[in-house]
């Protein structure tokens, strides 16, 4: 905990509710969340999602509540006025002396701006996440640490482990979510793509069936290889292919809801699961299985992989490279394309090795429960 600030009074609520915010800013959080499907101009809140509305409620909150034990809560005052950069320090002031950390402060300033957007969108307030033009990143910089690594093979289990126990559920949003989640964690343990490459995986272009399997491509302006045109072209793990169908089959257009998108991936609100989305669920879920202190990005997962490779294969020195696709001079020199197949292949009985007494249960889980989500 860090020491209480004299300027910054610990407020006695942490975060007004709704109910107890002035009268004003009831009002225009009412009208700012409220839309017809029908209107031209939609408010910023119709293609933001539940949580980020959340987040931004809470944040708004959170002001009020530190203005209003400074004694400078202003209620006759509008939301904008009222956030001036003296009412921001004190925020920062108030949440540092709460033991919050920069990676918190940031965010939570990120939900302040998002709460103002939707209040009072004419007002430009991104001063306040820009400061006198600086990133909130550089004024508030997070300390380097140290992700342990926990095994590429480790990570693969426990996605198909979550993707079993999605299946379990009763079929709804909440199961359609998990089952996407450990599928997408199921490829970032098998194959590390790059986040960017993830989020715009497309139906028919970076996901194909072939045979009974998947193919998947990745490639385009997604890749970092220096070459244009490049591309990295896998098959969807065997012990994960249950799952992707039924994520396909099922979870997918359930998500969608009536709509209509290639993209792979699909969010609680029927549209494209955007790169924000996926670093968000994998931090989250990652917090969840191994420990707040240990959440890692996806970025880790690329970490894992070649390590995991290094260790397994310490006599083939391109696999990294033609996996994850990290040079197209060293892949080029190991290897072609026959064998970056081959290579993708050998990830696969690396990870697998440890899950064939698993194989039999997911082969008859499926055959009992051919309508596990959603009655086709």
């Amino acid at each position: 905990m860090g020491r209480r600030s004299p300027r910054a009074p610990r407020a006695p609520s942490l975060v007004l509710p709704i109910s107890a915010w002035p009268l004003g800013d009831q009002q225009l959080w009412a009208i700012g969340t409220k839309w017809d499907e029908e209107d031209l101009v939609r408010p910023y809140a119709a293609s933001r999602r539940p949580m980020t509305l959340r987040n931004a409620m809470r944040g708004h909150g959170r002001l009020l509540a530190v203005l209003s034990a400074a004694g400078q809560l202003d209620p006759a005052a509008m939301p904008a006025a009222r956030l001036t950069p003296e009412a921001a320090a004190l925020f920062v002031r108030a949440m540092r002396a709460e033991g919050n950390a920069n990676s918190t402060i940031k965010v939570r300033l990120f939900d302040l701006h998002a709460a103002m957007k939707i209040m009072q969108p004419e007002v430009d307030m991104g001063w306040l996440i820009r400061p006198s033009a600086h990133s909130l990143h550089v004024l508030l910089p997070i300390p380097h640490r140290r992700v342990e690594l926990i095994g590429a093979d480790v990570l693969y289990r426990w996605a198909i482990r979550l993707a079993g126990e999605a299946l379990a559920m009763p079929p709804g949003p909440r199961c359609w979510v998990a089952l996407r989640n450990a599928v997408i964690l199921g490829l970032f343990a098998s194959r590390a793509p790059r986040l960017a490459s993830m989020a715009a995986m497309r139906l028919g272009y970076n996901l194909e069936r072939i045979g009974e399997g998947f193919g998947l491509t990745f490639g385009g302006g997604t890749l970092k290889t220096g070459a244009t045109g490049r591309r990295l072209r896998y098959g969807v793990p065997p012990e994960l292919e249950p799952y992707m169908k039924e994520y396909l089959a099922n979870a997918r257009p359930a998500l969608l809801n009536g709509g209509n998108s290639d993209h792979v991936w699909i969010n609680e609100l029927g549209r494209p699961l955007d790169a924000c989305g996926i670093e968000v669920m994998v931090w989250r879920a990652s917090g969840e299985e191994y420990d707040p202190a240990r959440a890692f990005r996806p970025h880790h997962f690329r970490h894992e992989l070649a390590s995991s490779l290094a260790e397994k294969d310490p006599d083939n020195p391109g696999l990294a490279a033609a996996i994850l696709g990290v040079s197209l001079a060293v892949a080029k020199r190991y290897y072609n394309h026959a064998r970056q197949v081959d290579a993708a292949r050998r990830v696969v009985d690396h990870l697998e090795a440890e899950m064939e007494r698993t194989k039999a249960f997911a082969q008859r889980l499926f055959e009992e429960r051919p309508r596990i989500l959603v009655g086709r």
